[in-house]
């Protein structure tokens, strides 16, 4: 089942976004690891700043950017500003690949089904 960028955002408290309609195959923080349709989620980190990495994942086929930072976004390119990218790959994982609890019950004997 196709899921948009504007799925994966359910429940991301967003600064402002736009192009959430676009189809999305995945999603990474790390540049060398998109895959054409992905959603690059830049952190930033004590060592490096992911927004220095957005060139690279656009040239690998990222249709979309979690950012921080003002930015100047490429046209045609979706994007999600956000105050805290590290919740919101929480977030967008878990709605992205289903989290086991979705499917988590417990019934009268005190079993644990899936």
């Amino acid at each position: 089942m196709p899921i948009t960028f504007q799925d994966l955002l359910q429940d991301v408290e967003l600064v402002t976004a736009a192009g959430l309609e676009r189809v999305v195959t995945g999603l990474h923080y790390d540049s060398r690891q998109i895959q054409p349709g992905y959603i690059f989620v830049c952190i930033q980190g004590y060592r490096t700043d992911g927004h220095l990495f957005i060139q690279d994942a656009l040239s690998r086929g990222a249709v979309g950017l979690v950012i921080e930072k003002d930015i100047d976004v490429p046209s045609g390119i979706a994007f999600a500003r956000v105050n805290s990218s590290r919740l919101a790959l929480a977030l967008m994982a878990a709605n992205f690949y289903d989290p086991p609890q979705h499917g988590f019950h417990l019934d009268r004997g005190h079993r644990y089904k899936w």
